[in-house]
Formats: C-alpha cells, sequence, structure tokens
C-alpha cells in the first residue's frame, strides 16, 4: 500500500522516494476526487523535493497541485502553479511539459 511505502521510504530516509510516494498518492486521491487529501500529499511532496532540490519532483507537485486547483475552481491558482510546473519541466527539458502545455490550453479554452 501507499501507507507502507512511505513508511518504508520515511524509516530508510530515502527522501526522494518520500516525493515520489506522496505524489502518486496525491495521483490517487486526485483521481478519485478527493481533493483535501490530493491536495495535502502533493504539497508534502513539493516541500519534501524542494528540501533535496529535485526539479522533476518539484514540477510534479505542482502539476498535482495546479489540477487540484482548477477542480476547486481556483483558477489563478491552477494557471500560476501549472506554468510554474511547465517551467521546470522545459527546464530539464522533460517529455510531460507536454502534458502540461496541453491542460494549461484546455484551461485558457475553458475561460474564454
Amino acid at each position: 500500500s501507499f501507507g507502507e511505502a512511505l513508511e518504508l521510504a520515511t524509516e530508510m530516509g530515502q527522501r526522494r522516494y518520500i516525493s515520489v510516494v506522496l505524489s502518486k498518492w496525491g495521483e490517487l486521491h486526485l483521481k478519485r476526487e478527493v481533493w483535501d487529501a490530493a491536495e495535502e500529499a502533493f504539497e508534502k511532496s513539493l516541500e519534501v523535493a524542494r528540501e533535496i532540490g529535485l526539479q522533476e519532483f518539484v514540477a510534479t507537485a505542482l502539476y498535482g497541485l495546479a489540477r487540484v486547483a482548477k477542480a476547486r475552481g481556483r483558477m489563478a491558482d491552477a494557471i500560476r502553479q501549472g506554468e510554474e510546473s511547465l517551467s521546470l519541466f522545459q527546464e530539464i527539458n522533460h517529455t510531460r511539459r507536454y502534458e502540461v502545455i496541453k491542460w494549461l490550453k484546455g484551461i485558457e479554452e475553458s475561460c474564454r
């Protein structure tokens, strides 16, 4: 389970895995539309990712938070976090940037 994976990563002191598990946990809650749990998981993942300085994990957590913000109708936060995520993904030339670009275009179109 995610809880066991998080516990194990924590016991081992593997912060990069903690960040990954939290983001995956956030994704699961996002799919289930459990916004509070998703937001909490992505925020914790973001905190750990920033502590260890891994751009990919920071970008992933920000993208998760952007999607939660959109689901909650906080469009300004969604766009800001989505753009910050995109900027980081572009900086490291990560393929996930295309997904974020498409998502941001969808927001722009829905706001017209």
